[in-house]
């Protein structure tokens, strides 16, 4: 067999080897994508219990604002707490809506980019959540009205209502130092990247470890 021979077998079976290394990467890439799209769906079930839940607490705190009458406190106490839950519904159907319009077609960055946007949503309705710690008090009215029908504010003693605003102030520091923390510019502090993590549900982790895996995958097909 002449040089010329080997040279023209040894083209073909390069061409051969090319086509099924990139039928594989795409193979891989497809998988995977399915694994992230599954992700997104468990996220977005999440999010829609959440909804739920968030529309029947809304109709819940509404009722009993309605039916305050001259109970201003458990009026003002019903009212604060069904605003953050309004935002929350908001954040809720938001999340679902940005999840739902994830290009899977995309190039990886712009996937990655997608779920970062979706993490930083939710990341945001976390730390507004945040500022109701300080609304203990509220919590407390809310719950006396609604177990044991009593305005919790006009039955208990001056001295206790003290206690329980010295406490609710005291969740106000804490809360501006995490407000501060928890954003994405400290995700070198471990502490910070997990709660994020959590903050964003284990699916769009999953998500996101998914296409770091791709484009790890990509990244060394292309070097090969």
């Amino acid at each position: 067999m002449e040089l010329e021979d080997f040279k023209t077998i040894w083209g073909e079976y390069d061409q051969k080897l090319d086509r099924a290394l990139q039928y594989n990467a795409a193979a891989v890439r497809s998988l995977t994508l399915g694994n992230v799209q599954s992700a997104l769906r468990r996220f977005m079930a999440v999010r829609m219990v959440e909804a739920v839940l968030a529309f029947i607490i809304i109709g819940f705190l509404s009722d009993m604002a309605l039916e305050a009458g001259a109970e201003w406190g458990v009026m003002a106490s019903a009212l604060t707490l069904c605003l953050f839950a309004v935002v929350g519904l908001v954040g809720c159907i938001q999340q679902m809506i940005l999840a739902a319009r994830v290009d899977y077609a995309a190039p990886i960055p712009a996937l990655q980019k997608n779920l970062i946007a979706l993490e930083s949503h939710a990341l945001g309705f976390a730390r507004f959540a945040l500022l109701s710690f300080p609304l203990y008090l509220a919590y407390i009215v809310v719950i006396f009205k609604a177990f044991w029908g009593v305005n919790i504010l006009a039955a208990a003693d001056t001295n206790w209502l003290i206690a329980q605003s010295i406490v609710g102030a005291a969740f106000v520091p804490p809360v501006i130092w995490l407000w501060r923390m928890v954003n994405h510019r400290n995700t070198h502090i471990p502490w910070v990247a997990a709660l994020i993590r959590q903050i964003g549900g284990e699916p769009l982790t999953a998500a996101m470890v998914l296409l770091r895996e791709i484009e790890e995958f990509e990244s060394e097909g292309t070097m090969a």
